[in-house]
């Protein structure tokens, strides 16, 4: 057997190695282990790589698509480039007296021309791969934004169908002898009018979002009804300007529609980069490091969801759920910078709905009233609520409860709203919300630097948690609810003593 020594000299890593050139059974040792090494390069470069090698790592480097086709045969040859001495050594130790397999005479001169170029080889990866981490920070800053936009026709189909539901209700009703509430028939007065107009955008989040081969298909009813009371309310013109139908993240089907979650975090890469100083690897690290964030960060190789077996069930669920919410904030995020870009004056607020959250049993304010809300609502909101069926003055499952602050009356639909300071850390679901432009900076600041949480219940813990010893009143988030006064008024009936 020879010893280390030896295998270093065949290896051409010591300067003796010169003074060796003509044993030609170490040599002949040297020229089988190249060859070896070659045919492995050529069988790399030559074979398909399986999915996870196309994801590649995850964190850094983006799926690639038909255009990166044309550098992988690069790639194959780097990849085993910075394999090739490992593999070198681990032949030679599995054939200690391997000096009897060469047979031949062979020319030193080209086992070290080889050896050099294979040096060359793994110095130009390294290169390479540097420039690889600086690419794909680039293009993960760049992520595009999916397609949210909702057609004038669409609109316009989805009105028809919710008034066409409507008045099937109001026939059953009076059919079955029930009587046909005052509520429904100023709702449908309401719709009869002519609309105001919609100066928001509003991100309704759905199964497949605007995906025109969705439409019809994954939450349909849902996206007909936010639609058609939207086009009911504001006139398909609008609606066509101003709503969104965004994509559901199902963080269950990674790498399944990953480019969702990737765009999702955009800004927070961004400012994660900046306060490392704009280094690639520590941006990569940093992002593998924030809570929640990690759930995409720290994937699987094959790109999936790396489970934990103490999860709860369905907690995959609220992954997805945090992210697509985040990809709402994102295109808020946007929607503000090209509004800056063209010198347009930022829009104030951007409302967000869940699938279920823009139906007329889950809203607080009467679609008609949205805007008028959001217009009114006071001057330093981060959240204005405009789900909540309460009264929140009367909770007393915390000792500062909620203070109602304002009183508005939209006389074009005689409609009355009162706003509350919202602090009930208990409270869980945001199936209906409106965001301002601080929002934006506080929650992506406060992501990129500490994580995010469940965020149907995070967001009330932001809203409700004092952060101040001297100010009880300081919260992370400046939150309020605005609510219909007849919600308020039937539900201190029902709950004169509270909830």
């Amino acid at each position: 057997m020879t010893g280390p020594d030896e295998r270093a000299e065949l290896l051409g890593e010591t300067p003796e190695r010169a003074r060796h050139r003509t044993a030609r059974g170490r040599v002949a040792v040297g020229l089988v282990f190249l060859v070896l090494a070659l045919a492995g390069v050529f069988s790399v470069a030559a074979a398909t790589e399986p999915r996870s090698a196309l994801l590649g790592n995850r964190n850094s480097i983006r799926r690639e698509t038909e255009d990166d086709l044309g550098d992988r045969a690069s790639v194959g040859a780097r990849r085993e480039a910075t394999h090739h001495r490992t593999r070198h050594r681990g032949h030679r130790e599995a054939h200690g007296e391997g000096e009897a397999h060469a047979e031949e005479p062979i020319e030193v001169e080209r086992v070290e021309e080889e050896v050099a170029k294979a040096t060359e080889t793994e110095d130009a990866a390294e290169a390479e791969a540097d420039a690889d981490v600086s690419e794909t920070s680039a293009r993960l800053a760049e992520s595009e934004a999916p397609s949210t936009a909702v057609s004038a026709d669409f609109a316009r189909a989805a009105m028809d169908a919710v008034r066409r539901q409507r008045l099937a209700t109001v026939k059953q009703l009076k059919k079955a002898g029930v009587p046909v509430t005052e509520n429904l028939l100023t709702e449908i007065e309401r719709a009869e009018k002519n609309p105001r107009a919609l100066e928001t955008d509003v991100y309704a989040i759905v199964l497949g979002g605007a995906d025109p081969t969705k439409l019809n298909a994954s939450d349909a009813e849902k996206k007909v009804d936010v639609v058609g009371h939207l086009g009911e309310a504001f006139g398909a013109e609008n609606v066509a300007t101003h709503a969104h139908l965004t994509p559901a993240v199902v963080a269950a089907a990674w790498p399944e529609d990953e480019a969702f979650a990737r765009y999702a975090l955009k800004e927070i890469r961004r400012r994660v980069s900046s306060r490392v100083g704009g280094d690639a690897e520590k941006t990569e690290a940093a992002m593998r490091d924030l809570p929640w964030v990690n759930h995409f960060t720290r994937r699987k190789e094959d790109g999936s969801l790396d489970r934990d077996e103490h999860w709860p069930e369905n907690f995959d669920h609220h992954v997805g759920c945090l992210f697509a919410h985040m990809m709402v904030w994102q295109l808020a995020e946007d929607a503000a910078a090209s509004a800056a870009a063209s010198n347009a004056s930022a829009p104030r607020a951007a409302m967000v709905f869940e699938s279920d959250g823009a139906s007329g049993a889950n809203l607080a304010v009467p679609f008609s009233s949205l805007q008028f809300a959001v217009d009114k609502a006071p001057a330093d909101f981060d959240v204005l609520f405009v789900n909540k069926l309460e009264d929140p003055e009367l909770d007393k499952r915390f000792p500062w409860r909620s203070s109602r602050v304002d009183t508005v009356v939209d006389e074009t639909n005689e409609v009355t709203i009162d706003f509350f300071r919202y602090r009930n850390p208990f409270a869980a679901g945001i199936s209906g919300y409106v965001v301002s432009q601080s929002f934006l900076e506080k929650i992506h600041s406060l992501i990129a630097e500490r994580g995010a949480d469940m965020v149907d219940a995070w967001m009330y813990k932001l809203c409700g948690d004092s952060v101040s010893d001297e100010d009880p009143d300081a919260t992370f988030l400046r939150c309020y609810a605005a609510v219909d006064r007849i919600i308020v008024e039937k539900y201190r009936e029902e709950h004169p003593n509270g909830p």
